[in-house]
């Protein structure tokens, strides 16, 4: 449960897309982050639980799109097409986050906690673990 957690929140954390590795089509993991103006309040066990559920949700649909383009020629694999899936992929995550109740910022902002509160940290694991 940690590794997937931690993969989770790697592939959440990337923001650059990587069109010119072809042969390793990637995709960018959410949406652009955008900073939230006041950072919110500690999150509740609710508002943690749908960020986990984004989370997991989110990696699978990279999987998907990226299985989708491992099963390409490579030769078929364009900048346009990149670009495409980029797209399609930031909307469907993003649609993700708002079905489970939270905003861009919201998101964001548990990301960036994730990432810089030992605590949130710790929360966020013992919740992974309760929910899987």
């Amino acid at each position: 449960m940690i590794h997937r957690l931690f993969t989770a929140v790697a592939l959440s954390l990337i923001t650059v897309f990587p069109i010119k590795s072809l042969a390793n089509a990637a995709l960018t993991d959410v949406p652009e982050q955008i900073p939230s103006q006041t950072p919110i309040a500690a999150p509740t066990d609710l508002q943690l639980e749908q960020f986990l559920t984004s989370l997991f949700k989110i990696e699978d649909l990279h999987n998907h799109y990226q299985q989708t383009l491992a099963e390409k020629p490579v030769e078929e694999i364009t900048e346009q097409l990149l670009a495409e899936v980029h797209d399609a992929f930031n909307e469907e995550a993003t649609d993700i986050i708002k079905a489970q109740g939270l905003t861009l910022p919201m998101y964001s902002e548990m990301l960036n906690l994730m990432e810089n509160d030992s605590y949130f940290l710790a929360r966020v694991q013992r919740k992974a673990d309760e929910m899987h």
